[in-house]
């Protein structure tokens, strides 16, 4: 029977580490990758607003991208949870 106190061997707990950190690499990979569709869809669509050339292609562009953004950084977020 063994002792679940007893603390990690050296070998288990470095991969451990490993796996932490991997997980959190990821995490903040695709956070940035959330950050970018964001920040590109706003870059593209405030030239138009500011130029007076708005159409409603500029909306469905917006609209793509904050769409697009949502599902990378919920991910993100559940490769943090577990």
């Amino acid at each position: 029977m063994t002792n679940n106190n007893t603390p990690q061997s050296g070998s288990q707990r470095t991969k451990t580490d490993k796996e932490k950190t991997r997980r959190e690499q990821l995490a903040k990979y695709l956070y940035d990758v959330s950050k970018i569709f964001v920040a590109g869809m706003i870059l593209v669509n405030i030239t138009p607003l500011i130029s007076g050339d708005f159409t409603w292609v500029n909306v469905v562009s917006f609209v793509f991208g904050i769409l697009t953004a949502i599902p990378f950084a919920w991910i993100a977020n559940r490769v943090l949870i577990y």
